[in-house]
Protein backbone atom coordinates (compact mmCIF):
# COMPACT_ATOMS: atom_id res chain seq x y z
CA UNK A 1 0.00 0.00 0.00
CA UNK A 2 2.86 2.47 0.79
CA UNK A 3 4.58 1.28 -2.43
CA UNK A 4 1.06 2.79 -4.02
CA UNK A 5 1.36 6.05 -2.53
CA UNK A 6 -0.84 5.37 0.13
CA UNK A 7 -0.46 6.07 3.84
CA UNK A 8 -1.91 4.49 7.15
CA UNK A 9 -2.80 6.13 10.23
CA UNK A 10 -3.25 3.95 13.11
CA UNK A 11 -4.78 4.41 16.38
CA UNK A 12 -6.16 3.44 19.82
CA UNK A 13 -4.79 1.01 22.05
CA UNK A 14 -4.35 -2.95 21.53
CA UNK A 15 -2.60 -5.27 24.05
CA UNK A 16 -1.69 -7.77 20.48
CA UNK A 17 0.38 -4.88 19.29
CA UNK A 18 1.63 -2.40 21.63
CA UNK A 19 3.67 0.87 20.35
CA UNK A 20 6.96 -0.52 20.77
CA UNK A 21 6.36 -3.28 18.08
CA UNK A 22 5.54 -1.37 15.33
CA UNK A 23 9.45 -0.75 14.85
CA UNK A 24 9.86 -4.41 14.18
CA UNK A 25 6.93 -5.08 11.96
CA UNK A 26 7.12 -2.21 10.05
CA UNK A 27 10.58 -1.40 10.06
CA UNK A 28 11.54 1.78 8.23
CA UNK A 29 7.52 2.20 7.64
CA UNK A 30 6.53 3.99 10.38
CA UNK A 31 6.62 7.24 12.36
CA UNK A 32 5.33 7.23 15.80
CA UNK A 33 3.11 9.88 17.44
CA UNK A 34 2.42 9.82 21.09
CA UNK A 35 -0.81 11.15 22.22
CA UNK A 36 -0.81 11.68 25.85
CA UNK A 37 -3.58 13.13 27.80
CA UNK A 38 -4.82 16.65 27.50
CA UNK A 39 -2.23 19.09 28.16
CA UNK A 40 -2.83 22.17 30.82
CA UNK A 41 -3.00 24.35 27.70
CA UNK A 42 -5.26 21.74 25.91
CA UNK A 43 -7.23 21.52 29.21
CA UNK A 44 -7.74 25.85 28.99
CA UNK A 45 -8.80 25.77 25.43
CA UNK A 46 -11.46 22.76 26.38
CA UNK A 47 -12.99 24.92 28.91
CA UNK A 48 -12.77 28.42 26.47
CA UNK A 49 -9.96 29.88 28.63
CA UNK A 50 -7.43 32.04 26.92
CA UNK A 51 -3.45 31.17 26.96
CA UNK A 52 -2.43 34.10 24.93
CA UNK A 53 -3.44 36.83 27.11
CA UNK A 54 -2.16 38.23 30.73
CA UNK A 55 -5.04 40.01 32.67
CA UNK A 56 -5.45 39.34 36.07
CA UNK A 57 -8.47 37.79 35.69
CA UNK A 58 -7.40 35.33 32.77
CA UNK A 59 -4.02 34.41 34.80
CA UNK A 60 -6.57 34.05 37.61
CA UNK A 61 -8.59 31.54 35.63
CA UNK A 62 -5.49 29.38 34.28
CA UNK A 63 -4.33 29.14 37.81
CA UNK A 64 -7.90 27.58 38.56
CA UNK A 65 -7.39 25.27 35.75
CA UNK A 66 -4.19 24.10 36.95
CA UNK A 67 -5.23 23.62 40.38
CA UNK A 68 -8.15 21.52 39.22
CA UNK A 69 -5.55 19.60 37.03
CA UNK A 70 -3.02 19.11 39.23
CA UNK A 71 -6.09 16.46 40.70
CA UNK A 72 -7.97 15.42 37.95
CA UNK A 73 -5.05 15.08 35.06
CA UNK A 74 -5.86 15.46 31.73
CA UNK A 75 -7.94 12.64 30.46
CA UNK A 76 -10.83 14.45 28.04
CA UNK A 77 -13.34 11.43 29.73
CA UNK A 78 -13.09 12.20 32.78
CA UNK A 79 -14.94 15.74 32.00
CA UNK A 80 -18.00 13.85 30.59
CA UNK A 81 -17.61 11.29 33.91
CA UNK A 82 -19.94 11.37 36.98
CA UNK A 83 -18.01 8.64 38.53
CA UNK A 84 -14.51 8.99 37.83
CA UNK A 85 -13.06 6.81 40.16
CA UNK A 86 -14.86 4.06 38.51
CA UNK A 87 -13.48 5.02 35.09
CA UNK A 88 -9.81 5.36 36.25
CA UNK A 89 -9.56 2.14 37.72
CA UNK A 90 -11.04 0.21 34.94
CA UNK A 91 -8.19 1.61 33.05
CA UNK A 92 -5.52 0.85 35.57
CA UNK A 93 -7.45 -2.99 35.78
CA UNK A 94 -7.08 -2.73 31.70
CA UNK A 95 -3.41 -1.92 31.38
CA UNK A 96 -2.30 -4.09 34.36
CA UNK A 97 -4.36 -7.28 33.14
CA UNK A 98 -5.05 -7.03 29.81
CA UNK A 99 -1.97 -4.84 27.77
CA UNK A 100 0.62 -6.88 30.48
CA UNK A 101 -0.81 -9.49 32.18
CA UNK A 102 -2.43 -11.18 29.34
CA UNK A 103 -0.03 -9.93 26.81
CA UNK A 104 3.45 -11.40 28.65
CA UNK A 105 1.73 -14.50 29.77
CA UNK A 106 2.51 -13.05 33.90
CA UNK A 107 2.48 -15.71 36.66
CA UNK A 108 2.66 -13.83 38.99
CA UNK A 109 -0.45 -10.89 38.42
CA UNK A 110 -1.32 -10.32 41.91
CA UNK A 111 2.86 -9.43 42.72
CA UNK A 112 2.83 -7.33 39.50
CA UNK A 113 -0.65 -6.13 40.37
CA UNK A 114 1.10 -4.62 43.85
CA UNK A 115 4.11 -3.38 42.01
CA UNK A 116 2.01 -1.01 39.48
CA UNK A 117 -0.04 0.40 42.97
CA UNK A 118 3.22 0.84 44.56
CA UNK A 119 4.94 2.52 41.67
CA UNK A 120 1.28 4.74 41.54
CA UNK A 121 1.85 5.65 44.76
CA UNK A 122 5.31 6.71 44.74
CA UNK A 123 5.60 8.69 41.39
CA UNK A 124 8.02 10.90 41.09
CA UNK A 125 10.25 9.20 43.08
CA UNK A 126 13.61 6.96 42.36
CA UNK A 127 13.12 3.39 41.96
CA UNK A 128 14.81 0.84 43.85
CA UNK A 129 14.57 -3.06 42.11
CA UNK A 130 16.23 -4.62 45.02
CA UNK A 131 13.56 -3.20 47.41
CA UNK A 132 10.69 -3.96 45.12
CA UNK A 133 12.01 -7.69 44.41
CA UNK A 134 12.18 -8.22 48.40
CA UNK A 135 8.40 -6.56 48.96
CA UNK A 136 6.51 -8.49 46.58
CA UNK A 137 8.02 -10.89 46.82
CA UNK A 138 9.11 -11.01 43.23
CA UNK A 139 11.67 -13.12 42.84
CA UNK A 140 14.23 -12.09 41.25
CA UNK A 141 14.98 -7.68 39.91
CA UNK A 142 15.75 -9.41 36.88
CA UNK A 143 11.62 -9.78 37.11
CA UNK A 144 10.96 -6.42 38.66
CA UNK A 145 12.38 -4.74 35.82
CA UNK A 146 10.57 -6.79 33.06
CA UNK A 147 7.72 -5.55 35.44
CA UNK A 148 8.44 -2.25 35.51
CA UNK A 149 9.50 -1.98 31.59
CA UNK A 150 6.08 -3.69 31.02
CA UNK A 151 3.88 -1.05 32.69
CA UNK A 152 6.28 1.81 31.02
CA UNK A 153 5.39 0.20 27.44
CA UNK A 154 1.95 0.11 28.31
CA UNK A 155 2.10 4.12 29.11
CA UNK A 156 0.84 3.60 32.90
CA UNK A 157 4.06 4.92 33.95
CA UNK A 158 6.76 6.90 32.00
CA UNK A 159 10.26 6.51 33.09
CA UNK A 160 13.11 9.58 33.33
CA UNK A 161 17.13 8.09 33.94
CA UNK A 162 20.08 9.78 35.85
CA UNK A 163 22.03 11.99 34.09
CA UNK A 164 25.47 10.26 33.90
CA UNK A 165 28.47 9.65 31.27
CA UNK A 166 28.61 6.45 32.72
CA UNK A 167 26.33 3.95 30.39
CA UNK A 168 25.47 1.39 33.52
CA UNK A 169 24.17 4.46 35.39
CA UNK A 170 21.76 5.53 33.31
CA UNK A 171 20.40 2.52 32.61
CA UNK A 172 20.02 1.48 36.15
CA UNK A 173 19.05 4.46 38.11
CA UNK A 174 15.29 6.16 36.88
CA UNK A 175 12.48 7.49 38.48
CA UNK A 176 9.11 6.87 37.60
CA UNK A 177 6.23 9.33 36.60
CA UNK A 178 2.58 8.61 35.77
CA UNK A 179 1.35 9.20 32.74
CA UNK A 180 -1.62 11.07 34.49
CA UNK A 181 -1.93 12.22 37.78
CA UNK A 182 -5.50 11.03 38.04
CA UNK A 183 -4.12 7.45 38.42
CA UNK A 184 -3.01 8.89 41.35
CA UNK A 185 -6.42 10.66 42.89
CA UNK A 186 -9.14 8.31 41.75
CA UNK A 187 -7.92 4.56 42.60
CA UNK A 188 -10.19 2.56 44.85
CA UNK A 189 -9.14 1.94 48.39
CA UNK A 190 -6.06 4.22 48.27
CA UNK A 191 -6.24 7.91 49.97
CA UNK A 192 -5.01 10.05 47.67
CA UNK A 193 -2.68 12.81 49.29
CA UNK A 194 -2.37 16.51 47.78
CA UNK A 195 0.86 16.32 47.56
CA UNK A 196 1.04 19.11 45.43
CA UNK A 197 5.00 19.62 44.83
CA UNK A 198 5.35 16.06 43.54
CA UNK A 199 2.08 16.17 40.71
CA UNK A 200 3.44 19.66 39.94
CA UNK A 201 6.63 17.66 39.14
CA UNK A 202 4.58 14.67 37.68
CA UNK A 203 2.83 17.13 35.15
CA UNK A 204 6.15 19.39 34.38
CA UNK A 205 7.90 15.77 33.39
CA UNK A 206 4.91 14.92 30.93
CA UNK A 207 4.71 18.20 29.42
CA UNK A 208 8.51 18.13 28.73
CA UNK A 209 8.11 14.41 27.12
CA UNK A 210 5.31 16.35 24.69
CA UNK A 211 7.53 19.27 24.04
CA UNK A 212 10.89 17.09 22.82
CA UNK A 213 11.28 18.58 19.24
CA UNK A 214 12.98 15.15 17.99
CA UNK A 215 14.67 11.73 18.72
CA UNK A 216 17.83 13.10 19.50
CA UNK A 217 16.42 14.87 22.69
CA UNK A 218 16.30 13.58 26.02
CA UNK A 219 14.67 14.42 29.31
CA UNK A 220 17.30 12.96 32.58
CA UNK A 221 17.26 13.94 36.51
CA UNK A 222 20.35 14.67 38.30
CA UNK A 223 21.18 13.26 41.95
CA UNK A 224 24.81 13.76 43.38
CA UNK A 225 25.86 13.99 46.75
CA UNK A 226 24.76 17.18 48.47
CA UNK A 227 22.27 18.25 45.49
CA UNK A 228 19.55 17.04 43.02
CA UNK A 229 18.17 18.85 39.38
CA UNK A 230 14.70 17.77 38.55
CA UNK A 231 14.85 17.87 34.76
CA UNK A 232 17.93 18.13 32.36
CA UNK A 233 17.19 18.30 28.99
CA UNK A 234 19.99 17.28 26.40
CA UNK A 235 20.32 16.94 22.62
CA UNK A 236 23.15 14.18 22.48
CA UNK A 237 25.73 15.21 24.71
CA UNK A 238 24.90 18.63 24.59
CA UNK A 239 22.74 19.93 28.20
CA UNK A 240 20.23 22.24 26.85
CA UNK A 241 18.62 23.30 30.16
CA UNK A 242 18.09 22.62 33.36
CA UNK A 243 14.74 23.14 35.40
CA UNK A 244 13.82 22.62 39.02
CA UNK A 245 10.27 22.49 39.96
CA UNK A 246 8.76 23.66 43.88
CA UNK A 247 5.60 24.55 44.95
CA UNK A 248 7.33 27.85 45.87
CA UNK A 249 10.31 29.38 46.39
CA UNK A 250 11.31 30.42 50.01
CA UNK A 251 13.18 33.84 50.80
CA UNK A 252 17.05 33.90 49.76
CA UNK A 253 19.33 31.96 52.07
CA UNK A 254 16.65 29.78 53.44
CA UNK A 255 17.17 25.72 53.31
CA UNK A 256 14.87 25.40 50.67
CA UNK A 257 16.17 28.11 48.35
CA UNK A 258 19.65 26.73 48.69
CA UNK A 259 18.01 23.27 47.54
CA UNK A 260 16.23 24.75 44.82
CA UNK A 261 18.63 27.55 43.55
CA UNK A 262 21.66 25.90 44.46
CA UNK A 263 20.94 22.56 42.90
CA UNK A 264 20.81 24.73 39.33
CA UNK A 265 24.06 26.76 40.18
CA UNK A 266 25.63 23.18 41.18
CA UNK A 267 23.64 21.69 38.16
CA UNK A 268 25.18 24.36 35.83
CA UNK A 269 28.79 23.63 36.92
CA UNK A 270 28.86 19.78 36.14
CA UNK A 271 27.22 20.30 32.70
CA UNK A 272 28.29 23.27 31.28
CA UNK A 273 24.97 24.65 30.86
CA UNK A 274 23.78 28.18 31.96
CA UNK A 275 19.96 27.79 30.91
CA UNK A 276 18.69 27.25 34.25
CA UNK A 277 14.95 27.43 35.28
CA UNK A 278 12.65 27.53 38.30
CA UNK A 279 8.82 26.43 37.62
CA UNK A 280 6.93 27.19 40.55
CA UNK A 281 3.28 26.59 41.69
CA UNK A 282 3.01 30.10 43.44
CA UNK A 283 4.81 33.00 42.73
CA UNK A 284 5.58 35.65 40.24
CA UNK A 285 8.26 35.67 37.35
CA UNK A 286 11.55 36.98 38.21
CA UNK A 287 15.05 36.52 37.60
CA UNK A 288 17.19 35.63 40.19
CA UNK A 289 21.06 35.84 40.22
CA UNK A 290 23.38 33.60 42.08
CA UNK A 291 27.02 34.75 41.63
CA UNK A 292 27.70 34.66 37.96
CA UNK A 293 24.67 32.45 37.32
CA UNK A 294 20.90 33.91 35.94
CA UNK A 295 17.95 31.69 37.28
CA UNK A 296 14.50 32.19 35.21
CA UNK A 297 11.51 31.70 37.65
CA UNK A 298 8.50 31.13 35.85
CA UNK A 299 4.80 30.71 37.20
CA UNK A 300 3.76 26.99 36.18
CA UNK A 301 0.57 28.24 34.77
CA UNK A 302 2.84 30.24 32.10
CA UNK A 303 5.14 28.02 31.28
CA UNK A 304 2.17 24.68 30.69
CA UNK A 305 0.63 26.83 28.24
Amino acid sequence: MLRQGMRMILTGSNANLLSGELSTYLTGRNHQIVLYPFSLKEKCLYAGIAIDTFTTKDRALRQRILDSYLMEGGFPELAAQNDKRDYIQSLLVAIVRKDVCRRYKIKREATLWQIANHLVDNFCQEISYNRLARTYGAGSIHTVKNYVSYLAEAYLIRLIYKYSFKSKTRQTSCKSYLVDTAFQSFRENTPAGNNEGWRLENVVCIELLRRIKSEYQDVYYIRQDGFEVDFVICEGNKVLQLIQVTTELDAIGTKQYRREAGGLVKGSELTGCNDLTIIVLNGAEDTLSEGNKQIKVVPAAQWLV
